[in-house]
């Protein structure tokens, strides 16, 4: 690490030659960690000298008027249906039909109540179309992903197996937050057993709602990006175009996805992938509605983060994102939110999480064994049982970021 020179001034030096393979590996992946996230933390208040002199907002950013105390009854009303569904799962450890219907009427009133927070707002008529290389994103992608989609594997992990058998039982257990045989939440197994619904070829059926997520996983990096590195066009004084929109940054992210190796892996599998393609339309979502100045946005921002985590402690990630952007904004750059409406926008986004992390904690509550399953859910640590509970979680935490870093 250090030159000749500077060992010989300060010998204290020395001893931070001797590190291992794996302590370099280890320093790497935090280093890469570090520089992720504060690069995600920097780009935000990136402007070019054409961005500063305006608003820096999109054309179709709300201009809100303070809502009335009744516009937030249903809200209201959601958080404590939500809770109250906590407290059922808390105390009796059963999830029946009457507390799952509790907690779709509270995930309702949650949808509504953004929804009429948002009709309060007037809105300038937005220029939106369909834009070409997202379209050719989602063809090379379904197109690479679903190749030979019927062939079979060389070798099928016992996770997977085990995944499977646990999805072939079919949606008959009514039951959503509870967990399966595998530790993770019912709703893990539930796009994979609706495919298997199909009766046909039970092999396709099961890549079907990894190809699915691989897909929707590679149109949200896409919206991401685009929202992300989003620009106003500049142009020179002779009309030629000085820089982009960002639309470019978009697609080259998107195929990055398409056409790597872990891409190309885990979107042939029915559940690594799908926590990350909602945590992806998560982040999306918080970008779309802090831009946009929409409730709307915010709220399923919340809501995506949130079963992204009840998919897959994998997913975790995703509101620890959050909370840092929510963090980093009033520090970077304030004039995203209004000064009188940050408080509600939080709120808001924490309200959509709060319907999904809810029910989890009432579950884990009344019974810590579960927490205990879903952090040693991810089946490539099924062979590690032996290790305490908190070395899990810091070995899944070391593999996602391992994951960024890749």
């Amino acid at each position: 690490f250090f030159p000749d020179r500077l060992l010989q001034a300060v010998p204290s030096l020395a001893q931070y030659t001797l590190w291992l393979t794996n302590d370099l590996l280890l320093l790497a992946t935090a280093l890469a960690f570090v520089a992720a996230l504060g690069f995600g933390l920097l780009t935000p208040p990136w402007r070019t000298t054409l961005d500063r002199a305006g608003s820096g907002q999109p054309a179709d950013r709300l201009q809100s008027a303070a809502p009335g105390t009744l516009v937030y009854l249903p809200i209201w009303l959601s958080f404590i249906g939500t809770a109250g569904v906590a407290l059922v799962l808390w105390a009796t450890g059963q999830e029946t039909l009457l507390v799952f219907s509790l907690w779709l009427l509270s995930a309702a009133f949650f949808v509504g109540g953004v929804v009429l927070l948002d009709r309060r707002t007037e809105r300038a008529a937005p220029n939106r179309r369909l834009d070409g290389g997202l379209v050719a994103c989602f063809l090379l992608a379904a197109l690479l992903f679903g190749w030979q989609i019927a062939s079979l594997p060389s070798q099928i992990d016992g996770g997977l197996a085990d995944f499977s058998v646990e999805a072939l039982r079919g949606i008959a257990a009514a039951r959503f937050f509870l967990p399966g045989s595998q530790g993770l939440p019912r709703a893990a197994y539930l796009a994979s057993a609706l495919f298997l619904q199909i009766g046909q070829n039970v092999l396709i059926e099961m890549r079907l709602a990894g190809l699915l997520a691989g897909i929707v996983a590679v149109g949200a990096t896409w919206l991401l990006a685009s929202e992300l590195f989003a620009r106003p066009v500049a142009f020179d004084g002779a009309g030629s175009q000085l820089e982009g929109d960002g639309r470019w940054m978009a697609a080259l992210a998107a195929v990055l996805l398409t056409i790597t190796i872990a891409g190309l892996h885990f979107a042939r599998l029915p559940f690594y992938i799908e926590p990350l393609a909602w945590g992806m339309l998560s982040l999306w979502s918080w970008f779309r509605g802090l831009r946009r100045n929409r409730y709307g946005w915010l709220g399923a921002s919340g809501l995506f983060a949130g079963l992204a985590m009840t998919l897959s402690p994998v997913g975790l990630v995703f509101p620890l994102v959050g909370l840092l952007w929510w963090a980093a904004v009033p520090l970077f750059d304030p004039a995203w939110i209004e000064p009188d409406g940050r408080g509600r926008r939080f709120i808001i986004w924490c309200g959509g999480l709060w319907i999904f992390v809810a029910p989890l904690i009432g579950s884990w509550l009344n019974a810590p064994s579960r927490l205990t399953g879903y952090v040693r859910a991810p089946a490539f640590l099924d062979a590690v049982v032996f290790l305490p509970d908190a070395t899990l979680l810091g070995l899944n935490l070391r593999r996602t970021l391992l994951a960024f870093n890749y």
